[in-house]
């Protein structure tokens, strides 16, 4: 009968701890869900870029147009350099005139002494408008001209004389010019456009030049 003591106690030692490990299980807290991982950012958009595309400048213009009037009265060239013109007209035999002007567009207006004036429409091939001398319009039409073709001026005091001259060479080399010598014209000597340094009146040397747009020309 003594031995039933020591196992009571035992026993009663078992249902305690029994009890003391329920309730810690029940009051010690689930561990925390691991946390979700956050979704990644999506990747940066490209920029598009809305600004209008830049449009480059046409080039500017460089060229020289020869022809003549409708009915052949008078020949005509215009030398154009981007926003400048300079032009030259004469019959080759009496009327004549220099022109400076402008450039727009595809528009050129030059003027000169005495109402002369040139308007016209410009392209890469042609030039066609009018052209007003000697208090007459008449319409014009001109190709575009290389080199030896185009407006040339020659300036030389001969025998105590300003002798100013101006040719119109075409395309097919023939020239028509005039010599203005003290306000008097007549018919310019033939003038070689390959030898322009060559050229002489009465063997006084004569300063000639190609005339481009924008070159001074009209006597001030």
């Amino acid at each position: 009968m003594r031995t039933r003591g020591p196992l009571i106690t035992m026993a009663a030692v078992g249902a305690l701890a029994v009890i003391v490990l329920v309730v810690s299980m029940v009051r010690t807290p689930a561990p925390a869900p691991a946390a979700a991982s956050a979704a990644p950012e999506p990747p940066p958009r490209a920029l598009v870029n809305t600004a209008p595309p830049t449009t480059s400048a046409a080039p500017a213009r460089e060229a020289v147009y020869v022809g003549h009037s409708s009915g052949n009265e008078i020949t005509v060239a215009v030398a154009v350099s981007g926003e400048e013109a300079s032009a030259y007209i004469c019959d080759g035999k009496r009327i004549e005139a220099w022109m400076e002007g402008t450039v727009s567009g595809e528009r050129v207006s030059v003027q000169g002494k005495n109402g002369a004036q040139i308007t016209a429409t410009l392209t890469d091939s042609a030039a066609l408008g009018s052209v007003t001398v000697a208090e007459e319009q008449l319409p014009f039409s001109a190709a575009a001209a290389g080199p030896p073709a185009g407006i040339y001026e020659g300036k030389a005091t001969v025998d105590g004389k300003p002798n100013r001259v101006g040719w119109i060479v075409l395309p097919s080399g023939r020239q028509v010019g005039i010599n203005n010598v003290a306000g008097n014209r007549a018919p310019a000597p033939e003038l070689d456009p390959n030898d322009i340094d060559g050229f002489r009146i009465e063997g006084v040397q004569v300063e000639v030049q190609r005339i481009g747009g924008g070159d001074p020309v009209v006597p001030r």
